[in-house]
């Protein structure tokens, strides 16, 4: 009776350098970068539906226009960062509340509904680099 099996070998010390390699870490990075800003995005729109809902018809909009998307130091990703140059911690006090002041959360209520999606971006993302990239072969 014939059976059906298979062989896989594998160069540990070619794979280790495969996937320790700059190369696959620049693909990936570009990969894990595009999906960042998606994520990024969407919870720039979120805090500022949040907040715009949330503030009074007297508000001057400025922490609602604070709320931005930025490249982050290391290249790999985005921030979202809410700011208002006039009131530099009026966002913090809008999330938090003050003793004066009941919480508007609005910034990481957003975050947090935008997390299972980044998490399946990235894990998309970075199964699409190593795709794409590839393991063995020459390249």
């Amino acid at each position: 009776m014939a059976q059906n099996t298979f062989t896989i070998e594998i160069d540990a010390t070619r794979m280790r350098e495969a996937l320790e390699g700059e190369s696959l870490k620049q693909v990936i990075k570009g990969f894990v970068k595009t999906a960042a800003k998606v994520s990024a995005d969407h919870v720039c729109a979120e805090a500022k539906a949040r907040l715009l809902r949330q503030l009074s018809g007297t508000s001057t909009g400025a922490t609602v226009a604070g709320i931005v998307v930025k490249s982050d130091r290391t290249g790999w990703g985005w921030i979202v960062d809410a700011g208002n140059l006039h009131t530099p911690m009026l966002d913090r006090w809008l999330e938090s509340g003050t003793k004066h002041m009941h919480a508007r959360p609005f910034f990481w209520a957003s975050a947090k509904l935008e997390e299972p999606a980044h998490l399946g971006r990235i894990q998309a993302a970075v199964q699409a680099a190593l795709s794409e990239y590839g393991l063995g072969g020459t390249r």
